[in-house]
């Protein structure tokens, strides 16, 4: 029997998971959305794209945490809790 893919972690990106969090942090996707690993996968590779990498995703972020520091850092455990559902035990370094 082959494991079930919604609990299987997706095929990990070049990144640390606080990189990855970073681009995850970097898209539209919302918590109340409760977004597939599929999905959380996609967005991440597409805002890596978008913003030339982790250092533009890390840009990003920093205007944001200016903007609203509450909202950020609700945001981000967010999206670290959720890069570390969705690739597993270790993302890939």
């Amino acid at each position: 029997m082959s494991p079930d893919p919604r609990t299987r972690p997706v095929q990990p990106v070049p990144g640390t998971y606080e990189q990855l969090a970073e681009a995850l942090f970097c898209t539209a996707l919302q918590p109340s959305q409760h977004p597939s690993r599929v999905t959380i996968a996609m967005a991440v590779a597409r805002a890596l794209t978008r913003l030339g990498g982790s250092h533009g995703c890390a840009c990003e972020v920093a205007e944001c945490y200016g903007a609203d520091q509450l909202l950020a850092c609700a945001r981000m455990r967010w999206c670290l809790r959720t890069v570390t559902a969705t690739y597993g035990p270790r993302a890939a370094a």
